[in-house]
């Protein structure tokens, strides 16, 4: 009786442990995990700027930005000398765009820009990343039918300026998948990437001073990219 409570018990253990772990892996991975631990949770920085956009004036009509840090940093309204509501968030991935998307979509933009993706090649693959990639796409035609959506593809790194953990080749992958659900989904997809990298499939070294984030003279390249896509009747 007792071997047969103890095989019992062994196996309820191990039913748990693959259920903690399914769970773990299906939310990006322990290091996913302590990520969000840091980003979200001890500095505060995430939740408090997605709170302060949910009680923003919801207006409709307007261009907006959404991504991660890339897009937050810069003074959008400022350089593009129009009224631009920047989404971006420090840290950003698909998962947690997928969670605030609906105060986004409530906007009902007349052009929404979005580059989202490079945080997630940390944690999985680029596979993984095009799943929620396209669970994004559909929600936004679905709950913004009119807004005009224009996909920009994920930026290179530079692993000489400095070690970022994400490889090159997962950004090509990642951007192929961009471009064909840019394609099925009716978006415009802006090849950024290879307004920014070097000869050696390098975010050149002048771009950024960590291997990743922009310099100011990146940003007016992304700025002389956007205007081509702005149209007239916005200034």
């Amino acid at each position: 009786m007792k071997n047969a409570s103890l095989i019992v018990s062994l196996l309820l253990n191990l039913v748990l442990i693959g259920s903690l772990w399914y769970l773990v892996q299906s939310l990006g991975g322990f290091s996913y995990m302590l990520f969000k631990m840091k980003h979200r949770g001890a500095t505060g920085v995430y939740e408090l700027r997605k709170s302060v956009f949910e009680v923003m004036p919801q207006d409709t009509g307007s261009i907006v930005l959404v991504g991660n840090s890339l897009t937050a940093a810069c003074e959008w309204s400022e350089l593009l000398g129009l009224p631009v509501k920047n989404r971006g968030i420090a840290g950003e991935v698909t998962a947690g765009l997928l969670d605030r998307l609906p105060s986004i979509t409530a906007l009902r933009a007349s052009r929404l820009f979005l580059m989202i993706g490079i945080n997630d090649l940390l944690f999985v693959t680029p596979q993984e990343v095009l799943k929620n990639y396209e669970r994004i796409l559909r929600q936004i035609r679905e709950e913004s039918p009119h807004t005009e959506v224009f996909i920009l593809s994920v930026l290179p790194i530079n692993n000489g300026v400095r070690e970022t953990g994400i490889r090159p080749e997962d950004i090509l992958a990642l951007n192929t998948g961009i471009q064909e659900l840019a394609d099925r989904h009716l978006g415009t997809y802006v090849n950024l990437y290879r307004r920014l990298v070097d000869e050696e499939g390098n975010l050149a070294a002048r771009y950024t001073y960590d291997g990743i984030h922009l310099t100011g003279e990146a940003y007016l390249i992304w700025k002389s990219v956007l205007e081509g896509y702005l149209g007239e009747g916005l200034e």
